[in-house]
Order: C-alpha cells, then sequence, then structure tokens
C-alpha cells in the first residue's frame, strides 16, 4: 500500500494508488475481491492508470484484519474463507464510510469519479454508487450479492454488469432477472465464462474473454468520465 486516506469516523485506510504519468481522464475506485488488494488488483489498478485513470484500489479487510501480511489471503478455500469472516466482521456501513473517502479523494482532486470492482468488489461498486451522492458510473463483474442489492436499491448513475454463464458462486438466472426487473436501464453483458473469468493466473481465467470485458469497461469509463 501506498497511500493512506482517513475515512469519517478516523479509520485510516490503506490504499493501492496508481496514477497516470499524464493528463488524467477521471478517477476509479476499484474494489478487490474477498482475497484482499492481491498482485491482480494492482496489476488492475495499473492497467487503468496506463489507459490514464487515477486509480485508488482500498484495502477494504483492514478494518477486520490489522496486519498488512494477515491481509495476503491465498486463492484458495482457505484463503477464501479467511476473507468472508472478514467481511462477515465488518458492518456494512463501514464499507461505505471507507469507499465515500476514497471517492472523496479523488473528487478533492477534481475528477469525476467511477466505482469498478470485482466479486465481493463488484457488490462494493454498486453499492457505493447508490450510496455515496455523485459517483459518476459503477461497473460491477460478477458481483455475489447484486441480485439481492440490485432489487434492494437502485443508484442514479450509469452500471455496467458483467456475468458468467457457468459461475457456481452467483445463479445467473437470479442475478440477470433482478437486473432486468429492477435496473432495465443498465448495461448487461453475459459471457460463456466461471466466476472470476477476468483474474489473470487463476483457474477459471478466459483471457479472451477479459479482454473483451475490459474493453467494455474502458469504453463505460469513457463515456462517463468525460470531462
Amino acid at each position: 500500500m501506498n497511500l493512506t486516506i482517513t475515512a469519517e469516523d478516523g479509520h485510516r485506510l490503506p490504499v493501492y494508488e496508481a496514477k497516470p504519468a499524464g493528463e488524467v481522464r477521471g478517477g476509479v475506485v476499484l474494489f478487490h475481491e474477498a482475497f484482499g488488494v492481491t498482485p491482480h488488483i494492482q496489476q488492475m489498478a495499473d492497467w487503468l492508470a496506463g489507459e490514464r485513470y487515477h486509480v485508488l484500489a482500498p484495502e477494504m479487510l483492514a478494518r477486520a484484519v490489522a496486519k498488512a501480511e494477515d491481509r495476503a489471503l491465498s486463492y484458495n478455500k482457505e484463503g477464501l474463507e479467511a476473507g468472508r469472516r472478514a467481511i462477515i466482521a465488518t458492518p456494512r456501513e463501514k464499507w461505505m464510510a471507507d469507499a465515500a473517502a476514497c471517492v472523496a479523494h479523488l473528487q478533492g482532486k477534481g475528477l469525476k469519479a467511477a466505482t469498478l470492482g470485482y466479486c465481493w468488489g463488484g457488490s462494493l461498486a454498486y453499492m457505493t454508487a447508490c450510496t455515496v451522492p455523485n459517483v459518476a458510473c459503477a461497473d460491477c463483474y460478477y458481483g455475489g450479492m447484486l441480485a439481492d442489492l440490485v432489487a434492494m436499491m437502485q443508484p442514479a448513475c450509469p452500471v455496467q454488469f458483467h456475468l458468467a454463464v457457468h459461475d457456481r458462486y452467483i445463479p445467473l438466472a437470479q442475478a440477470e432477472g433482478a437486473i432486468k426487473v429492477h435496473l432495465p436501464q443498465a448495461s448487461l453483458h453475459v459471457y460463456d465464462a466461471d466466476h472470476g473469468f477476468n483474474r489473470t493466473g487463476g483457474a477459471t481465467y478466459n483471457d479472451a474473454l477479459a479482454q473483451q470485458a475490459r474493453a467494455r469497461t474502458l469504453v463505460f469509463l469513457a463515456e462517463n468520465l468525460a470531462k
């Protein structure tokens, strides 16, 4: 982590920050999976910075898991269970306090701020867009809670979803059905892939579809973060 942002309640939030070398097109708050800010999340932040976005990837497990070395969770069953315990241990309003601090940090630099996330982070990206004022757009990859969240709350900003046909954790019919009923204006993309198809190096990574999804992300951000 190379940045610390203080939330409204005083929590000091570790953040991986990636900044473009030249002109900035906008800001992105990038939310991680249940495994924390892993090298893959840092890779995604650096990729977006290369596309001229100022990216903040907050360590959303830090309230429950204080030591950085303990937040380096493994991509296995034990790591997933540890991440889930950390998520359960943190009240939802604390997540939103940390998300709001990141959005405010970017807006304080005169940037429009988008949210983007994968798995649990996809749900966080959506919740932040619904809860924090003036989020420009939300791009949500296979968020675990999306079916319930979309039925419960809808943001004022544009939203894009990326879902997988063969997702073992998120039944496609439920998530797709909720989106079509409660947020029909959203952009919805469904891929012939499994959960985590965007995670480079993962067992379910699908390079062709990940590149397709990332291209759609760039178009979506460009459309909604233009000055």
